[in-house]
C-alpha cells in the first residue's frame, strides 16, 4: 500500500511543477491520530523550494484528493498530512494480498550467490551464550536473502592455528600428561578451565598413551589437531540443536597447507599493495600505518590471521564463485570490517562485494548479579546450558528480540515463562487460534462481493501490505531484529481484531472475507517465524 502511496504522491509533486524529494517518508502515524498514514511530503518540499509548507501542503492536498483514492486528508502541525484511504483501496489492497503467490513479494530481479559466514567461535571452548548469538542472526540473514531469490552458502570459519590454538593445546597436554603420571608444568597463558580437564580426560581415553610417544613440536601440533577436533565435533552439536546446518566448515590452517595464503601475499606484492616495517610486512591499507591489525607477516615470519582471511574471502569470491561475502562479527572485531574492505580493494576486488555486520554481547543474569564470560577461566555459560533449560525456538526468538548492535540481556525467567507474557507465545497463540478458526469454520461461502473493512481490519491490512518491504529491509541491512517486531505488531492487530469482531459472521460475505483475511494472517505470520527458524504451533494451551 506504501508503495501506491507514493506513486500517487510523486505524480502530484510532478503536477505542480517539482522534482520529488528523495528524503519523503509515508508512515503509519501513531496511535492516537485517526488515519490510515502520515507523510512529510510538504515539509520536505518546503526545505527544497523554500515555500510555506502548509501552502504546500495543501495544494498537495488537492492533487491527491483528486486521484479519487482517498476519502480525506488532513494537514498537521507544520505541513504534515494523514491521509484516509478510500474504502476500495482497501478491499483492492486485501485482493492483491489474496492472490499473491509469493509472501516475500517479487524476487529480486538481480538474484545472487551470497556466502554468509557466521558463528566461527574460536574453537578453544564450547560455544557460550555470546557467540552462539552470531547463529541465529546469520541463520535468519541467510533464509532473508534466499526469500529475496539469492542462493546462500552458510561457512563457519574454524581458527585452529595461531596462539590461542596453541594455548589451548597446550593446556590440554598438560592435563593428558597428568593423567599418565608425567610430569607437567601448566602453561603460561593457558586454560585453567574446568572443560578442559575433561577434555583432556576424553582424549587420554580415546587416544590412550599414543601422543605420549612423540616429542616437543610434534607432539604439540598432535594434541592440537586432535583437540580442535574434538571442540569442532562439540560446536556442530550445539549449532544442531540451535538448529542451524552448515555447508562448510573451512579450517584457517589449510588456507596455509594449500598455499592460498602464500599466493595471496605474492599477488599483494605484484600489486604493490604492501610494506616492510618493523621487520615485518604489512597491508598499504590506507587506514593508518600504525595499525597492527594489518600486519600480514610477523617479523618471526608466520603469517597472521589477517592475511589467512584474505586468502579466505578471496577464496570465497574467486574459487567459490559467490558474488557477496557476508561476514557475521562480534562487536569486538569492528575494526575487521574496513581493514577487510581494504584488502579486498588492494587486491583488484570490489570492496564492496564484502559486507560484515556486527552484534553486541549476551548477559544472562542470575539473580542481581551478571555472569562473566571467560573461556580461559572458564567462567561462561554456555548455549547448551540454555538450550537444557528452554525450547530451541524460545532461545533463537529472544537471540533475534533486540537489535544485534545493542546488548542483550537474557531474561531467563521469562524465556521458561509459557503464558502469553513471553513475546513467543503471544505470536504463536496468534498463529495457533486462526488455525482454531479454520478447522471450525466447515464449508466457507464463495463468489461473494466484498465488504467495507472496518478500522481492526484495515489495521491489519495495512501491515500485512508491508511484510515484504520488511524482508527486504532485513536482506540488505541484516536488521534481523525486524522480523520479531513486525510479528508481534502483527499479532497484536489480530488479538485486537478478534476481541472486537467475530469471524463467523452471519452474513455470508462479512464471514468470507473475514476467513480469508485471518487466513492470510496466520500465512504471514508463519512466514515471518520461518525467517527466523522458527516452527508455527497449530495448537496450545488455549484455543
Amino acid at each position: 500500500m506504501v508503495e501506491h502511496i507514493e506513486s500517487l504522491l510523486i505524480a502530484a509533486v510532478r503536477e505542480l511543477g517539482h522534482d520529488y524529494p528523495s528524503d519523503v517518508v509515508v508512515s503509519e502515524p501513531p496511535h492516537h491520530v485517526a488515519s490510515d498514514y502520515a507523510v512529510n511530503v510538504a515539509l520536505q518540499l518546503a526545505r527544497a523550494t523554500k515555500g510555506n509548507p502548509r501552502e504546500l501542503a495543501e495544494q498537495v492536498k488537492e492533487k491527491l484528493m483528486a486521484s479519487g483514492e482517498f476519502s480525506s486528508i488532513d494537514i498537521a502541525g507544520p505541513g504534515f498530512l494523514n491521509l484516509h484511504l478510500d474504502d476500495a483501496v482497501f478491499t483492492r489492497a486485501l485482493a492483491d494480498l489474496l492472490s499473491r503467490e509469493s509472501l516475500a513479494g517479487k524476487p529480486t530481479d538481480n538474484p545472487q550467490k551470497v556466502v554468509v559466514e557466521f558463528v566461527s567461535a574460536n574453537p578453544t571452548g564450547p560455544l557460550h551464550i555470546g557467540n552462539a548469538r552470531g547463529g541465529p542472526i546469520g541463520e535468519t540473514i541467510s533464509r532473508a536473502l534466499e526469500a529475496r531469490g539469492h542462493t546462500v552458502h552458510r561457512d563457519f570459519y574454524v581458527n585452529d592455528i595461531g596462539g590461542q590454538a596453541r594455548k589451548f593445546a597446550l593446556s590440554i597436554l598438560h592435563y593428558y600428561k597428568l593423567a599418565f603420571g608425567q610430569e607437567s608444568e601448566f602453561p603460561e597463558g593457558g586454560y585453567p578451565a574446568p572443560y578442559i580437564q575433561e577434555l583432556a580426560s576424553q582424549i587420554a581415553e580415546a587416544e590412550g598413551e599414543s601422543l605420549l610417544t612423540l616429542d616437543g613440536e610434534e607432539q604439540i601440533e598432535a594434541m592440537r589437531k586432535t583437540s580442535i577436533a574434538c571442540m569442532v565435533q562439540h560446536m556442530r552439536a550445539t549449532c544442531d540443536r540451535m538448529g542451524i546446518t552448515f555447508t562448510t566448515w573451512s579450517p584457517q590452517s589449510e588456507l596455509e597447507t594449500s598455499g592460498r595464503a602464500t599466493a595471496t601475499l605474492e599477488l599483494l606484492k605484484e600489486k604493490d599493495a604492501i610494506l616492510e616495517k618493523d621487520g615485518a610486512i604489512w597491508l598499504k591499507s590506507g587506514i593508518q600505518d600504525e595499525d597492527r591489525e594489518t600486519v600480514l607477516v610477523k617479523s618471526d615470519g608466520t603469517y597472521t590471521y589477517f592475511l589467512d582471511d584474505t586468502a579466505f574471502y578471496r577464496m570465497k569470491l574467486e574459487e567459490w564463485g559467490n558474488d557477496t561475502s557476508v561476514c557475521v562479527l562480534g562487536a569486538n572485531h569492528s575494526g575487521h570490517i574496513p581493514r577487510m574492505q581494504a584488502s579486498m580493494a588492494a587486491l583488484g576486488l570490489d570492496p564492496k562485494r564484502y559486507q560484515g555486520t556486527l552484534y553486541q554481547q549476551v548477559q544472562l543474569k542470575e539473580g542481581a548479579e551478571r555472569i562473566k564470560m571467560s573461556k580461559r577461566e572458564g567462567n561462561f555459560v554456555t548455549a547448551d546450558e540454555v538450550l537444557d533449560q528452554v525450547p530451541r525456538d524460545v532461545f533463537t526468538w529472544f537471540m533475534l528480540s533486540k537489535a544485534a548492535e545493542t546488548h542483550l540481556d537474557f531474561d531467563l525467567q521469562l524465556a521458561k515463562d509459557t503464558s502469553e507474557k513471553n513475546p513467543i507465545y503471544y505470536v504463536q497463540y496468534a498463529h495457533a487460534r486462526i488455525h482454531s478458526i479454520i478447522a471450525r469454520a466447515g464449508e466457507v461461502p464463495t463468489d461473494v462481493s466484498p465488504v467495507p473493512l472496518n478500522a481492526e481490519e484495515r489495521a491489519l491490512v495495512r501491515h500485512l501490505s508491508a511484510f515484504p518491504h520488511m524482508v527486504s529491509e532485513v536482506a540488505e541491512t541484516f536488521r534481523t531484529n525486524l522480523i520479531p517486531a513486525y510479528l508481534y505488531e502483527l499479532a497484536t492487530r489480530y488479538h485486537h481484531f478478534y476481541a472486537h469482531h467475530r469471524v463467523m459472521a452471519d452474513e455470508p460475505a462479512v464471514f468470507a472475507q473475514r476467513l480469508a483475511l485471518s487466513k492470510y494472517t496466520a500465512s504471514v505470520l508463519r512466514e515471518g517465524l520461518k525467517l527466523m527458524n522458527i516452527e508455527a504451533m497449530e495448537q496450545m494451551g488455549r484455543e
